[in-house]
């Protein structure tokens, strides 16, 4: 299945995580989502979308060791001092 260029407020709302439409309106109004107005009809570009999420996620603070401790389940170098991946110095 493909998914459309432009999505309704609707459709994007559920490529959002199920969202309602009005929340994605105010995305839109408040810049944080690029829209196109397709003969009076607002619609959301999916590649906005994408681009929104991508800038949402976040990532560790810990980035050097968070990597191979994730998948290993072992501890981090760091300054010297082994830190178990979550606790704290």
């Amino acid at each position: 299945m493909t998914l459309p260029l432009l999505l309704s407020l609707q459709d994007a709302a559920q490529q959002l995580g199920g969202v309602s439409a009005r929340t994605v309106r105010r995305m839109i109004e408040a810049g944080e989502l690029p829209a196109v107005r397709v003969r009076g009809r607002l619609t959301v570009p999916l590649a906005s979308i994408q681009a929104w999420v991508a800038g949402q996620i976040q990532t560790p603070h810990n980035q050097p060791c968070a990597g191979h401790v994730l998948k290993e389940n072992i501890t981090c170098l760091t300054n010297e001092k082994i830190v178990p991946f979550g606790g704290r110095r």
